[in-house]
């Protein structure tokens, strides 16, 4: 009798043992929120005729604006240049591009990137509005008056 629960219990490692190794389950890891910034309300893009360049430009510009709201400043920067690059006639790329330049305290350039967008958009009110409101956040924010 004993030779048969050892038997059986032999049996039974043997047969534990050929299973399929247990998943184990996939916990989330925990990692720490992005830190999220809220980029200025803008006007929707300028309807104007359909270009290659100006769509690749406004994309660039959406990849940018996603950078920028995980507080990746420099990332967008170098996006919205990219933009400008692509379509040198894209006015929201030249403000969102001084909008970064402003986030990262590079103060130097942002008033002429400002004009810059300033005359592509004129007779634009609701850009010309949120332009104004940059410029006034950076003449607020700089040491020395910036023109």
């Amino acid at each position: 009798m004993k030779s048969g629960r050892w038997l059986i219990l032999i049996l039974l490692v043997f047969l534990v043992s050929c299973l399929p190794p247990k998943r184990a389950k996939r916990r989330p890891t925990p990692s720490l929120p992005p830190q999220v910034v809220t980029v200025p309300e803008a006007p929707p893009p300028v309807a104007e005729p359909t270009r290659p360049e100006r769509n690749a430009s406004n994309t660039l510009i959406v990849r940018g604006k996603n950078k920028l709201e995980v507080g990746e400043t420099v990332a967008a920067a170098e996006l919205f240049h990219e933009a400008i690059n692509l379509d040198p006639t894209n006015g929201p790329a030249y403000y969102y591009l001084a909008y970064a330049k402003y986030r990262t305290g590079e103060l130097s350039e942002v008033m002429d990137l400002l004009d810059r967008g300033e005359n592509l958009l004129s007779g634009k009110k609701d850009w010309l509005e949120v332009i104004g409101q940059l410029r006034s956040e950076v003449q607020a924010a700089s040491p020395a008056p910036v023109q």
